[in-house]
């Protein structure tokens, strides 16, 4: 009987013993989240917002672009001021008609009605002296237009007074005579900053001085300029 019990005792640790261990849990993999599906449709772009303020205008201010600069600054009073070469004809019925050449002359003083077109009073003058040191001068004064047809391109038209004066540097009274005169012109802006421009320019100017008859002129002058206007 007491052999059977120490049998018994080293059969139960043996037992024990022999018997399977739990298995370990496989490892877990890490979740990934999966790439949404495309259709190939590409997504709307959104539109802006209606009342959002519009992007800052830009313009060309000479050879720079400014991102600050108003595309159309003129608006308001305008000053113009030319300088350059012209030349100057005076004809009649009977002995036809000379040209001569020398400096030409502008000034404007006027108001731009909306950033496209100015209305000004003008003043031009052609003035030469010839080899006999008699100098004549021929100008305009009166109403003019000024009309952009482009970003920087531009036309122009006047009618007033036409005005011819011929004086001997040697001595003597100056002789004048006036007139119609009517008159176009027309320019290309090529430097633009702020509310000052540089342009280049011709002017060509009619006048019909005197009555019908042997008295009667034709002056016409004609400039080619730079010039210089503020607005």
């Amino acid at each position: 009987m007491r052999t059977s019990l120490v049998a018994l005792l080293l059969l139960v640790p043996s037992a024990a013993l022999a018997q399977p261990t739990d298995p370990m849990p496989p490892p877990v993999a890490p979740e990934t989240t999966a790439a949404p599906e495309t259709t190939g449709v590409p997504e709307a772009t959104a539109l802006p917002d209606p009342g959002a303020p519009p992007p800052p205008d830009t313009a060309w201010s000479g050879s720079e672009l400014s991102a600050t600069a108003p595309p159309d600054p003129r608006r308001g009073l305008t000053v113009e001021l030319q300088l350059g070469f012209g030349s100057l004809s005076l004809t009649d019925q009977f002995s036809g008609g000379d040209s001569w050449g020398g400096a030409s002359f502008g000034l404007g003083l006027g108001w731009f009605l909306d950033p496209t077109l100015a209305v000004s009073f003008r003043m031009t003058s052609v003035s030469s002296t010839d080899e006999f040191d008699i100098q004549r001068n021929g100008g305009l004064i009166g109403a003019a237009f000024q009309k952009y047809v482009g970003p920087r391109w531009w036309l122009g038209a006047g009618a007033g007074v036409a005005a011819v004066t011929v004086e001997s540097n040697t001595g003597g009274d100056p002789t004048g005579r006036q007139g119609l005169d009517l008159g176009v012109r027309g320019g290309y802006d090529v430097w633009r900053r702020g509310q000052h421009g540089l342009s280049v320019q011709a002017e060509l100017h009619r006048g019909f001085i005197g009555e019908d008859g042997i008295d009667q002129l034709r002056m016409t002058t004609f400039g080619v300029m730079l010039g210089y206007q503020y607005y």
